[in-house]
């Protein structure tokens, strides 16, 4: 009905689900984010969500704040983290990087920061904490309308709170890290739109590679 097909295998709900998981609550004493833990017991998020290896020392963050099937709470796991093990934090492309206490990829399991790409017109999905509220997903009216090498802009909703949070591509592969939205810049030209914007993960990977902690 539309420019591109939306059929899905029906494995895309339950590999959603499971990478999911891996996606947990950020609170910090200034508020909170949304962040992911990746296969080495890193938890990923913004920059101006952990901006310093203090904020990350009085940070926790929350496994499993979501409700289940039947509408109930689930039991809300909670882990320090430890900024004198592993920390690495990018102002210009608004990353932050840390070692979370403990091994919770041993139960989450943590998602793949793969060399994965996308193109204007794709669909993401962006699995979130808006407004610090318990785990959801945008789905809807969601496609992709600008990328380049540093920033993937897409119109999928977010909310304050929601920064941080892993841009899943239709194989559910991260391809950006949310980090703002609003009215902003087109890079490279003069124009305004109204639109959400993430780290593109190649420019988060190099980041990471050359702080030494993704290995390639």
């Amino acid at each position: 009905m539309g420019a591109q097909p939306t059929f899905l295998p029906i494995s895309f709900l339950e590999v959603g689900l499971q990478r999911a998981r891996s996606v947990v609550l950020v609170k910090t004493l200034a508020g909170t984010g949304t962040g992911l833990l990746t296969q080495n017991d890193l938890l990923i998020t913004n920059h101006h969500v952990i901006p310093d290896a203090k904020a990350a020392s009085e940070t926790r963050v929350w496994f499993d704040y979501q409700n289940t099937a039947d509408g109930r709470e689930r039991s809300v796991s909670e882990f320090t983290l430890q900024p004198e093990h592993a920390f690495a934090t990018s102002p210009a492309d608004d990353w932050t990087a840390v070692q979370i206490d403990g091994n919770p990829s041993a139960r989450w399991e943590g998602l793949e920061l793969g060399d994965a790409s996308v193109g204007v017109n794709d669909f993401v999905n962006i699995v979130q904490h808006p407004g610090g509220l318990q785990k959801q997903i945008a789905l809807y009216h969601n496609a992709v309308a600008y990328v380049d090498e540093t920033r993937v802009q897409y119109l999928t909703d977010t909310m304050p709170g929601s920064s941080g949070s892993p841009v899943f591509d239709s194989q559910w592969r991260v391809v950006a890290l949310h980090h703002s939205g609003g009215w902003i810049p087109e890079p490279g030209t003069q124009r305004v739109f109204f639109r959400n914007e993430g780290i593109h993960v190649r420019a988060l990977r190099r980041g990471l590679l050359a702080a030494g902690l993704l290995q390639t």
